[in-house]
């Protein structure tokens, strides 16, 4: 558990003084990827919050050489999935559990040269 905490990374959303959105990545360096989980107060979802953390925590993962994020998502959260996939994330076949989802997100920067 110290591991976890030493090595994992959050990131909040404030307004008005007061934390609406919160993001974690816990990693596993071994495997080079990270556990990533996000939250917003429902009365500030659909506004860029979800968004604006998603984006910063796949730019950090991708500062830090993680290969991939991955997450388990609700099978009826439309609108999470919606935001997910608009950052990068897609469902992983394999990975099905009652009723949440695995999706992950590559990190890894593409060599275009």
């Amino acid at each position: 558990m110290k591991h976890l905490l030493a090595d994992g990374e959050s990131f909040l959303a404030w307004r008005g003084g007061k934390v609406i959105g919160h993001v974690t990545m816990l990693p596993d360096f071994n495997m080079s990827n990270a556990e990533f989980l996000i939250f917003v107060h429902q009365f500030d979802r659909g506004k860029g919050v979800g968004t604006a953390l998603t984006r910063t925590a796949v730019r950090r993962a991708r500062e830090r050489c993680l290969k991939m994020l991955w997450l388990t998502v609700h099978v009826y959260n439309f609108r999470a999935t919606r935001l997910y996939r608009k950052c990068g994330f897609e469902f992983c076949d394999d990975c099905r559990s009652g009723l949440e989802r695995k999706m992950s997100c590559c990190c890894e920067l593409k060599n275009d040269g």
